[in-house]
């Protein structure tokens, strides 16, 4: 079960990333449009009801909601899902909480849970799997962005700067993990640390939780050179990968 002080760092550094991208104008729901699209696509099944887990502002979950006929949404951060239920449709019932710990009876035809896996050591993801296990139905289908330790080790020290807020990556060799820290004008630092993984070594993890990997979908990479965001990048380049799990 995950530990107490990393849900301490997720709360305050989940609030605080939103607070400036929201700020900075970025991830609206007519971004994350396609990316639903995206989903169901790489689902390949018929999707009536969906679990998204760290749904934050809920955007990725309204964007599903048009296609699904019901959406859970769990999110760590109070202020985020207040801010969700705002423009939540009916067919969408955000939770608030920690997923490594809101007792969920229900099955899905569909998990999500991107852009966040790997809080904690081996022995939580594998907990964490575990649970997304009971939650897939049968015939139901998870997917999940895995952070690629080839990307991360690479752009360790690459830094960026906007607004009045530097951001700094760094790689911890000796525990496989990128550390994403956002250093503010006021003195103020946030970062998250992310354990990253290979495809072998995921592939390993969801077989000791008696989940299949049926697919592996590279998302892109950053071009710092030219600050631009490439959509497309292999799977070695890859600054994170979703992997297709199934029982």
């Amino acid at each position: 079960m995950l530990k107490m002080t990393s849900e301490q760092w997720a709360e305050d550094f989940y609030r605080e990333q939103m607070r400036t991208l929201q700020e900075l104008g970025v991830l609206t729901e007519e971004d994350v449009e396609p990316l639903a699209r995206e989903l169901l696509e790489q689902a390949g099944r018929s999707i009536q009801s969906c679990l998204d887990l760290g749904a934050s502002t809920g955007h990725v979950g309204q964007a599903l909601a048009k296609s699904v006929q019901q959406v859970t949404t769990i999110e760590l951060v109070p202020e985020l899902v207040a801010k969700a239920k705002e423009h939540n449709p009916q067919n969408i019932r955000a939770l608030t909480g920690s997923f490594y710990h809101l007792d969920l009876k229900e099955e899905f035809d569909l998990i999500t849970y991107l852009d966040g896996f790997g809080l904690g050591d081996d022995d939580e993801q594998l907990w964490l799997l575990k649970r997304i296990r009971n939650w897939v139905a049968d015939q139901g289908v998870a997917l999940i962005d895995i952070y690629n330790p080839d990307y991360w080790q690479k752009v360790k020290g690459q830094a960026m700067n906007f607004s009045e807020i530097k951001r700094v990556y760094d790689y911890e060799n000796s525990t496989n993990c990128m550390i994403d820290r956002w250093s503010y004008s006021d003195g103020k630092t946030y970062q998250q640390t992310l354990k990253c993984y290979t495809p072998d070594q995921i592939f390993e993890l969801c077989r000791k939780a008696e989940l299949k990997v049926e697919a592996y979908f590279p998302n892109g990479r950053m071009d710092y050179e030219e600050m631009s965001y490439i959509e497309t990048a292999s799977l070695s380049d890859c600054m994170s990968y979703r992997i297709k799990i199934v029982k």
